[in-house]
C-alpha cells in the first residue's frame, strides 16, 4: 500500500479526535469506494469468560445471539493470554506460529524484549509473523481500520491498516464505539474494522471471576455494544453488517495458598526467567542442564514442566526460536514465584488468572456473531481461535492465507 496512514497518538487523542475523523481521515485514502462487500466489525471483549452471558445481565449479546449464531466456547490458544490470543484469532496460526508466544518474549538471536505495554516493540513488524486478516484484506483490496488490536500498529508485512490508533486504555468505550460509527460514516467505509474493550479483564485478575465487580464490568461494555447497535440500527445497517463478538481467554480463580515456589526445588538465581506464571519459561545457566531443571521442578504435583520440545503437542508450543528451552505449565488456579518476589508481590496472587491449558473449561471465553449469513438464533460447538481467521475471510468474500484453522468451522457458522 502505498496511500497515508491516518495515526491517533494517544495524548492528544480526546483534543484531536474530532478534527482528525473531519480532515486527516478521510484524506487517508482519497479512493472511489471497492465494490461493496458485507462490513465485518470484529469486537475483542477481554476475559468474557464462556459462562459470564448466564451469570450476567447481558443484554445487547443476549440480543446478538438470539438473532445471530453463539458457539459453545471460544477455546483459546496455548497460552491462554492476551497477545497470543489475540494474534491467532486474526491470523488462524498458534502462537509458535507466528511468534507472539506471551505478553512477555524474549529474543535470544537480537538480544531483544518484547512487552505489551512496550509501545515501540509492539508497533515492530519483526515481533509479528504470520498474516493478519487486515492484511489479507488490504492485499484484495478492502479498506480496514482498527481500534487497539494486537499487532495493527506494526506494518506486518509493510501493510497497515488504512485506518488505525495507537493503544490509549484511558479512551472511553462509548469514544471507541463513535470512533467505529464515524469510519462507517465515511465516503469509502472501512470494510473491516477491529476494536478492543479491556474489560471484564481487569476486573477479573483483581477480584477473580466469581466476584460481582467482574458481572459489573462485563455489563459496562456490553452497554458500550449497546450504543454500537443503536448506531448501526439508525443508521439502516444493522442487518446489512456481520458483528462477531469475542474473548481471548477465560479467567481461573487463584489464591495465596496454592503457589509454586521454585526455589523449593532448585537454585532460582540459576534460571533466566522469560514468563513466570502460570507458564514458567526459562533458560537454564550457571551449569544446570534442562533435563535436571526439568526433574527437580516435576517433583512439584502442581507443574507439568518439559523441554521444549518434549511439550504436548495439543499445546503447540514448541517450534519457534524465541522459545525458551524449559517450559512449565501449572495446574489451574495454581501460581508460580520466587519467595522473595512472593513475599514482596502477594497482590499479584490472588484473584484471577489466566494462561492456563485450554482445556481447562476456565480459560474458554464467549464468541458470537450477527449479520446476513450469521442468523437465525443458532448454535454452535465450541470453535477455536485459530478457527476464527477462516471466518472473518469468508464473510469478507477474501481468499484467506495459509493457516491452521479448519474450514469446516466457518462452514458451520454459516449454516453451510
Amino acid at each position: 500500500m502505498t496511500t497515508p496512514r491516518a495515526v491517533l497518538r494517544p495524548p492528544l487523542l480526546p483534543l484531536l479526535l474530532p478534527l482528525l475523523l473531519l480532515t486527516a481521515c478521510p484524506q487517508a485514502r482519497r479512493v472511489e469506494a471497492p465494490a461493496r462487500k458485507p462490513t465485518v466489525i470484529l469486537i475483542s471483549v477481554d476475559g468474557l469468560r464462556a459462562d459470564y452471558p448466564e451469570r450476567a445481565e447481558l443484554p445487547t449479546l443476549a440480543r446478538l445471539a438470539a438473532s445471530g449464531v453463539r458457539a459453545e466456547a471460544m477455546v483459546p490458544v496455548f497460552p491462554s493470554k492476551t497477545f497470543p490470543n489475540h494474534y491467532s484469532l486474526v491470523t488462524g496460526l498458534w502462537a509458535e506460529e507466528h511468534g507472539i508466544l506471551d505478553n512477555t518474549i524474549y529474543d535470544p538471536d537480537t538480544d531483544e524484549w518484547f512487552s505489551m505495554t512496550d509501545s515501540a516493540a509492539v508497533s515492530d513488524a519483526r515481533w509479528w509473523g504470520g498474516e493478519p486478516i487486515w492484511v489479507t484484506a488490504e492485499r484484495q483490496g478492502l479498506i480496514t481500520a482498527t481500534c487497539f488490536w494486537p499487532g495493527s500498529e506494526a506494518p506486518i508485512g509493510g501493510v497497515l491498516p488504512t485506518y488505525y490508533v495507537p493503544y490509549n486504555g484511558g479512551m472511553p468505550y462509548e469514544d471507541r464505539v463513535g470512533l467505529v460509527l464515524d469510519w462507517l460514516d465515511e465516503e469509502a467505509p472501512p470494510q473491516l474494522i477491529t476494536v478492543y474493550f479491556d474489560e471484564p479483564d481487569g476486573a477479573g485478575h483483581k477480584h477473580g471471576p466469581d466476584d460481582p465487580a467482574v458481572m459489573d464490568a462485563a455489563q459496562e461494555v456490553d452497554e458500550a455494544l449497546a450504543l454500537l447497535i443503536d448506531g448501526l440500527e439508525s443508521r439502516g445497517l444493522l442487518d446489512e453488517v456481520h458483528v462477531i463478538i469475542t474473548a481471548d481467554h477465560g479467567m481461573a480463580n487463584i489464591s495465596l495458598d496454592r503457589v509454586v515456589f521454585v526455589d523449593d526445588y532448585l537454585d532460582a538465581q540459576k534460571l533466566q526467567t522469560i514468563t513466570w506464571t502460570p507458564v514458567l519459561s526459562f533458560y537454564p545457566t550457571e551449569g544446570l542442564s534442562a533435563d535436571d531443571a526439568v526433574t527437580a521442578l516435576n517433583q512439584s504435583p502442581h507443574l507439568r514442566c518439559a523441554k521444549k520440545e518434549d511439550r504436548p503437542p495439543e499445546q503447540h508450543l514448541s517450534n519457534h526460536p524465541r522459545l525458551p528451552p524449559v517450559i512449565c505449565d501449572a495446574e489451574e488456579g495454581w501460581s508460580i514465584s520466587g519467595r522473595q518476589w512472593f513475599a514482596d508481590y502477594q497482590d499479584i496472587y490472588q484473584g484471577g488468572a489466566h494462561g492456563y491449558d485450554p482445556a481447562y473449561t476456565s480459560m474458554h471465553g464467549v464468541i458470537l456473531g450477527r449479520g446476513p449469513r450469521l442468523s437465525g438464533g443458532r448454535a454452535v460447538g465450541p470453535t477455536r481461535a485459530v478457527d476464527v481467521y477462516n471466518l472473518l475471510a469468508a464473510l469478507l468474500q477474501i481468499t484467506p492465507a495459509t493457516n491452521s484453522g479448519d474450514p469446516a468451522v466457518a462452514e458451520a457458522w454459516l449454516g453451510e
